[in-house]
């Protein structure tokens, strides 16, 4: 417990060094809204609790462990920003191109800070033995299942966001199923890194997706406020994202596990 709460103190410090330093160089200076530091301060620590937590359930090789947070680090918000090509909330191009540099740079640097340290070797895993064409039946069955997550949580959702995107250009439904097929696809990326790289039965490796994509992909970036959501938007999209994403990432977790008689006979690592 206290070498993950070191590690947590030590990524939330490195996550906010490393955002004030590289978006001082990279993003134009922007008026904050009233009494966000504290929130912001807050959803660094959110991540960097996740990413300690990953980390000490790892065993892989440092370039590994490294590989894995930067898909936390960068990957995730890379994912959900993505939604920003296709949703006209007033940001401008090259803007979203400097948010996705920073994103890079300081996802690259504390990534780097913590996969560092090397964790106690485990055994080597057997290959999970899956055919590719099971593996691609699992991927398309992954993808849709984000896709009916992401429409059956935004419906939900709807009465108390419509106001926000009145006269706003909303995309067409297949342009919109589109961007969550690339966006789910990333997502499952992530859940096999976490499946591949960290310890556990079948069950707990999908609890650390599930719970990776609610906090880091939802919950952490809409608690601070922001000048493109209003509070209530934002409340409405962290119960949206919240949900959705740990349920698909549970799912998701589960779906790219190999069958527990290949993978939990051997300390619980999971290979693939």
């Amino acid at each position: 417990m206290k070498g993950w709460l070191g590690w947590m103190l030590l990524g939330a410090v490195a996550l906010t060094v490393f955002q004030v330093v590289v978006g001082g160089l990279v993003v134009p200076a922007t008026p904050a809204p009233p009494g966000v530091v504290p929130w912001w301060l807050l959803s660094n620590l959110l991540v960097a609790a996740v990413a300690a937590w990953l980390v000490r359930r790892s065993a892989a090789s440092r370039p590994l462990r490294m590989l894995l947070l930067f898909l936390v680090f960068f990957g995730i918000p890379a994912d959900y920003l993505a939604e920003l090509f296709i949703f006209d909330l007033g940001v401008p191009r090259a803007m979203l191109l400097r948010w996705y540099l920073q994103d890079l740079i300081v996802g690259a640097g504390v990534a780097a800070v913590l996969g560092w340290p090397r964790a106690a070797q485990a055994a080597a895993a057997r290959p999970a033995g899956r055919a590719a064409g099971a593996w691609l039946a699992r991927i398309g069955v992954g993808v849709v299942a984000y896709v009916v997550a992401y429409v059956t949580a935004g419906l939900a959702i709807y009465p108390w966001i419509a106001d926000a995107y009145v006269g706003r250009p909303i995309p067409t439904f297949p342009v919109m199923v589109l961007m969550q097929v690339f966006r789910g696809l990333g997502f499952l990326a992530l859940a096999w890194a976490i499946v591949r790289l960290t310890e556990g039965t079948r069950w707990q490796v999908a609890l650390r997706v599930g719970v990776t994509l609610s906090i880091v992909g939802g919950i952490a970036p809409l608690i601070v406020p922001n000048a493109l959501l209003s509070p209530v938007v934002r409340y409405a999209h962290i119960v949206e994202v919240g949900i959705s994403n740990f349920l698909f990432g549970l799912f998701a977790g589960w779906l790219l596990a190999p069958p527990p008689s290949s993978a939990e006979t051997e300390h619980g690592r999971f290979a693939a």
